[in-house]
Formats: C-alpha cells, structure tokens, sequence
C-alpha cells in the first residue's frame, strides 16, 4: 500500500508540475504576446515622431531661408540707400567747389528755359536761395535770362 501511495503522490506531483508547467507557458506566451504589442506601439509612435520632427525641421529650414532672403533684401536696401546718400553728398560738394555763380545762373537759366517749354503750367518759377546766393546770383541770373524768361522767373531769399 505505501507503494500505491507513493505512486499515487508522484501521479499527483507529476499532474501538478505538467499544470504548473502548462500555467508557466500559457503565462510566457501571453507575456510575448504583450511584449511584441508594446514593441509594435513603440516602434508606431516612433514613426510618428521621426514624421513630425521631419516636418518640423522643414518647416524650420523655409522659415529660415525666408528670413534670411529678408535680410539679404534689408541690406541691398540699406546698401542702396547709403550709397544713394553719398553719391548725392558727393555730388553736391562737387557742384559747389566747382560750380562759381555764373555756372549755377545759366543752369538755373537753362531750367527755367525748358520748364516754360515743355510743362509751363505756372506762369512763375520761384527759386528759394539762401540769402548769400540770393545776392550773388541774382544779377547773373537775370543777365543769362532773356527778357521775356525775367518776367516769369522770380528769385526770392528763403
């Protein structure tokens, strides 16, 4: 009889070690299972950022390059406009080194001439001069100016 028991003890043991170890593979699976899932939703929102960061760095770069083609147009314009300015600073310290008041009276004779000419809408030109020109130029001007351009044409001191 204590060979049945032992037997029947070992059929036991063996039934719950074959249930133990059927549990334990159930349990593996399943955890595998779980573990491919979590690894299939990680490598998805992976993707997802890989996706959006590369959106995002394009996205970037045409801002960038937008901004930098501004720039690039605020310095031709700045460029533009101080070169502007010193070409006419230049040209005026020119023009009044070299230019002595018989030179600026039939300049501002010849323009006279031509507005009447071409556009004479007004029947007076004024021109403002500063009170040292004023005097310096008047008689010159008047001497290059035909009689009938004298009576159209007004100097006046600013």
């Amino acid at each position: 009889m204590a060979d049945e028991l032992q037997a029947l003890l070992d059929r036991i043991d063996e039934e719950g070690l074959k249930k133990a170890e059927a549990k334990q593979s159930a349990l593996l699976t399943q955890a595998q299972k779980e573990a491919e899932a979590i690894v299939a939703e990680a490598r998805e929102q992976a993707a997802k950022i890989v996706a959006e960061a590369g959106r995002e760095a394009e996205l970037l770069e045409q801002k960038s390059e937008q901004a930098l083609r501004q720039a690039a147009r605020d310095v031709l314009l700045g460029v533009r406009a101080e070169l502007a300015g010193r070409v006419q600073q230049a040209v005026g310290v020119l023009l009044r080194e070299s230019l002595d008041t018989k030179g600026v009276a039939a300049i501002i004779a010849q323009l006279c001439e031509a507005y009447l000419k071409s556009q004479g809408e007004q029947d007076n030109i004024e021109v403002l001069l500063g009170a040292e020109q004023f005097t310096a130029l008047e008689s010159a001007v008047k001497a290059q100016l035909a009689d009938d351009l004298q009576k159209h044409c007004v100097l006046t001191p600013a």
